[in-house]
């Protein structure tokens, strides 16, 4: 995997509000405190790959359970997407949801599958997308478990 990607890093709220006073303030109002993402993208031919090709780990914490809970709404409502498919998590933090989506592309079907969870006041997702081949949700949240584990 390569890392280097330009949304990774750390995401303050001004970052996030891209310049909007009233997204900021929002954000503020909502109790958002920070939020950090990692990506790691495979440099390969998608065609060749077996498995994610891409994957991102994000993490934003809330000053509160209550906002946590909020922006975990949020964050399920932007990863229902149309042509979505919900898919059980099992337990998972305080609060979790799974989707999965496919389109096709150069001959290929490619997979996305988005899992989020809340624990205490901090609102989580790991995002893999990659040849369907290979890919399951079991994957996923093998990845979800290991980033649960460490904010305990």
């Amino acid at each position: 995997m390569n890392t280097g990607d330009p949304a990774a890093g750390a995401y303050s709220n001004r970052r996030v509000a891209h310049g909007s006073a009233a997204t900021l303030r929002q954000l503020e109002q909502e109790g958002r405190l920070e939020g950090y993402q990692a990506d790691f993208v495979r440099q390969t031919n998608p065609q060749d790959a077996v498995g994610p090709l891409a994957i991102a780990s994000a993490a934003t914490v809330f000053r509160t359970v209550a906002g946590a809970r909020a922006g975990f709404r949020q964050a399920v409502r932007a990863a229902a997407v149309p042509g979505a498919t919900a898919l059980s998590t099992g337990p998972l933090g305080d609060q979790a949801a799974g989707f999965m989506s496919e389109r096709q592309a150069q001959g290929l079907t490619f997979a996305e599958f988005v899992v989020q969870w809340r624990q205490r006041n901090v609102v989580n997702a790991i995002v893999i997308e990659g040849n369907a081949l290979g890919m399951d949700l079991g994957y996923a949240m093998r990845l979800a478990r290991l980033q649960e584990g460490r904010e305990r």
